[in-house]
């Protein structure tokens, strides 16, 4: 009898196993990146939304929502101070997405709920890294010479051509 149900059990676990197997090849998310019309997507298959900051007289300005999956792509102007509003919902703030780096600007911020400010100056035209704590989380700032001239699919390009890895969240999906 206890060869008979060790025989029972090795069969279930087999079966189980393979079943496993099976689901999860068919639930396999892309890795390779795509772009779309709207932004990047990353290897988790989750997009990115691009940002383009708007000039509010003596600096521009860029509003956007702490997401739980990523931080957005910003594109901002050359020699024009940011103000970079982050608004948080407390469902959106998790361990991974809480503290972020902005290393060419030396800025080190922990969001809070509700509005959280970021300030500070590009002064060249370049493609900047940003990143939770862990570096896990990661994205960037396009900084270009003039808002007004921007071809978003130009800046597509010149993102998908930058080595670009671990763009989704360590929490999500």
């Amino acid at each position: 009898m206890k060869k008979i149900l060790g025989i029972v059990l090795g069969i279930v676990v087999v079966l189980g196993t393979g079943f496993v197997i099976i689901k999860g090849e068919r639930n396999v998310v892309k890795t390779e990146s795509e772009t779309t019309s709207y932004g990047i997507q990353n290897v988790q298959n989750l997009t990115q939304d691009i940002i383009v900051a708007t000039r509010n007289n003596d600096k521009q300005v860029i509003e956007t929502e702490l997401s739980y999956y990523g931080y957005p792509i910003l594109v901002v102007e050359k020699n024009v101070p940011v103000e970079w509003i982050v608004n948080v919902e407390e469902e959106n703030l998790t361990s991974c997405n809480n503290l972020f780096y902005i290393p060419d600007f030396q800025i080190q911020h922990e969001f809070s709920i509700g509005e959280n400010k970021i300030e500070f100056i590009p002064n060249e035209v370049d493609i900047i890294d940003y990143q939770c704590w862990m570096g896990m989380i990661r994205s960037n700032i396009v900084v270009v010479d003039d808002l007004n001239e921007i071809d978003l699919e130009e800046v597509q390009q010149q993102l998908s051509n930058q080595a670009r890895t671990n763009r989704g969240s360590c929490c999500g999906d």
